[in-house]
């Protein structure tokens, strides 16, 4: 059987974050506008991830196993460091998952 590793696993290992505050997000400087302050911020809620940037107005939400990324979520999670190769793996994983 293969692993299916999550987008929760890939940003956990990839992207340094800090200790969710009190409303569940993890402030973070956008590395997409390169932002000087923290405004940026990921969230796990059950099944989603979620980002936004509230400078450059970066957004993503992801439904864990869905496999779709749009063009603006693979942006956003290329300029963390994710490369495109893991976000192929993560949607061909769904469809061979499925079968």
């Amino acid at each position: 059987m293969i692993k299916v590793t999550t987008l929760t696993e890939i940003i956990g290992e990839r992207v340094m974050l800090p200790p969710a505050n009190a409303h569940g997000w993890h402030p973070i400087r956008c590395a997409l506008c390169n932002d000087h302050s923290p405004r940026g911020a990921f969230k796990f809620e059950d099944d989603t991830v979620i980002y936004n940037d509230f400078n450059c107005g970066a957004k993503l939400v992801y439904q864990e196993g869905s496999g779709k990324l749009t063009k603006k979520a693979k942006e956003i999670l290329e300029s963390f460091g994710i490369t495109r190769d893991e976000m192929r793996k993560l949607t061909s994983s769904m469809f061979l998952e499925k079968q």
